[in-house]
């Protein structure tokens, strides 16, 4: 079998490459839009509208005043919007 041509043989190793990259690209983006999907889900949104500030405060105060600490992670609407 004859050898391909040089340009070939470097744009398959190029092809490779960016097939490396398409799963972790893959995932990121799928993490994105699922967290997106909580954000939405809790009206983040309706709650802190001045982005990327939330508020006057990058952190907001009522960050952590939800008990018990579950609560926290999935009811917060201060959580979900950071």
């Amino acid at each position: 079998m004859p050898e391909p041509p040089a340009k070939s043989v470097a744009w398959v190793r190029g092809a490779a490459k960016v097939k490396g990259l398409a799963l972790p690209v893959s995932i990121l983006v799928g993490i994105t839009a699922v967290s997106g999907a909580f954000v939405v889900g809790n009206d983040a949104g309706h709650v802190y509208n001045t982005s990327p500030e939330m508020g006057d405060n990058w952190i907001p105060d009522d960050i952590f005043s939800m008990e018990p600490f579950i609560r926290k992670i999935f009811e917060n609407t201060s959580n979900s919007a950071a």
